[in-house]
């Protein structure tokens, strides 16, 4: 509902002298301070090539049935196989199989130190929620609307200005829910526990949409259709990339050895970060966010980088999310 005021307090106020309506707000520059991201900018990123954008808005769906696993039937995810997957999952979400990995990563504060952890196998949804998947929660009066901002508002872009709040009433709508940060990091890194989704190098603009030599969202300034670069790890997209995602876990500023650590609470089988990630956590004011976006370079784009963000998000545009689900 708050955002729907804001909207409408935006289209009620006109635009210049004349009173023409205005239109959805262009994005914000990033904030000097508090945001959490370090604005610095990238050297040595290599352009994409011509055709790397080439992918458009309609393609997604044949390229999900493209990635899947030779005889998989169009109700079985892709890479659906690993310990505790079910023999079929839903078409719109990938088995991501439990066991124990190193997460972390010690040579960056807030990701150290590494440390071996579990996790269950869950479902993921195998791409980012798009604006016409968030559009049918608010249609059914569950969701609050997204802020409209302009560029970003095409049916299978990833839905933006997401608050921590407005992703979980989604995912629960869904009969899903918010992934855990350590299952986040495990389906991004993958069995082999890689750098990235797709690797331990950097592929530019050719497989994930990132800010490069020629600007953001790798020159077009804007996210791109979900589901439209190559699958990384268990079929997953854009776990690299596009759009930051919220997880369940509130923010720590390390996982063990600094004042905010989270300790035990980040540590052992299935960890769930303070609090359990309750809906209070005394002491804790932001929620993690995963993944890097289209603002920032591919540096910010490791499975392992991590970033606290406010729940209530300021009608941000770099925020969105995607589910995931028990086995």
């Amino acid at each position: 509902m708050r955002r729907a005021l804001i909207a409408l307090v935006l289209v009620g106020c006109g635009g210049a002298e004349g009173g023409a309506p205005a239109t959805p707000v262009d994005p914000p520059p990033p904030r000097a301070a508090g945001d959490g991201d370090a604005p610095a900018r990238d050297s040595g990123e290599v352009p994409a090539s011509g055709d790397d954008l080439a992918a458009g808005f309609g393609d997604r769906a044949t390229r999900d049935l493209a990635d899947a696993e030779p005889g998989a039937s169009g109700s079985a995810a892709p890479r659906a196989s690993g310990p505790g997957c079910p023999a079929v999952v839903p078409l719109e979400m990938a088995c991501v199989a439990g066991g124990a990995f190193l997460r972390g990563d010690s040579s960056d504060p807030a990701a150290g130190p590494a440390e071996e952890v579990t996790v269950s196998t869950f479902l993921m949804d195998r791409h980012e929620v798009s604006n016409a998947e968030y559009a049918e929660c608010v249609a059914a009066e569950v969701c609050a609307e997204a802020f409209p901002f302009r560029g970003f508002g095409e049916p299978e872009q990833p839905v933006v200005a997401m608050r921590w709040d407005d992703a979980r009433a989604y995912c629960q709508w869904r009969d899903k829910r918010l992934p855990t940060e350590a299952e986040w990091e495990r389906a991004a890194r993958g069995p082999d526990n890689t750098r990235w989704p797709y690797g331990d190098e950097r592929v530019g603009c050719a497989g994930v949409h990132v800010r490069d030599a020629r600007g953001h969202g790798c020159g077009t300034e804007v996210t791109r259709a979900v589901g439209t670069l190559p699958a990384g790890h268990w079929g997953l997209h854009d776990m690299a990339g596009n759009v930051d995602e919220w997880v369940q876990d509130w923010f720590t500023e390390c996982y063990r050895g600094c004042p905010g650590e989270c300790g035990e609470a980040c540590a052992g089988v299935d960890p769930r970060g303070p609090c359990g990630g309750a809906d209070e956590c005394p002491g804790r004011r932001r929620r993690s966010v995963r993944g890097g976006s289209w603002w920032w370079g591919e540096h910010f784009a490791t499975g392992t980088r991590r970033r606290g963000k406010p729940p209530s998000n300021e009608a941000h545009h770099r925020y969105g999310f995607r589910c995931a689900r028990d086995v």
